[in-house]
C-alpha cells in the first residue's frame, strides 16, 4: 500500500474491529468519507478495498468538523 492508503488489516487494528467488519461496511458504503469497496468484475465476488489514510485517521480521532462531513454528503 502507499503512504496515502491503509490495508484492511491496518484499519481494523486501529479501529478495534475485525477485518470482516471493515470489508462488510465498505461494501455497504457505510464509511464513504474514508473508504470504498470496488467490485473487480461486474457481478463478481472479488473486491478491492481502498481506505484513505488521512481521512480515516481524522475519523478515528474524532477530528471531523461539520463542514467537512456535510461537503461529502
Amino acid at each position: 500500500m502507499s503512504d496515502k492508503t491503509l490495508k484492511v488489516s491496518e484499519a481494523a487494528e486501529l479501529m478495534g474491529a475485525t477485518e470482516q467488519f471493515i470489508r462488510a461496511a465498505l461494501k455497504r458504503d457505510k464509511f464513504p468519507l474514508w473508504g470504498k469497496a470496488v467490485r473487480m468484475k461486474e457481478g463478481g465476488k472479488c473486491y478491492r478495498y481502498i481506505i484513505l489514510k488521512e481521512p480515516f485517521m481524522k475519523y478515528i480521532k474524532g477530528d471531523w468538523d461539520a463542514t467537512e462531513v456535510n461537503a461529502e454528503g
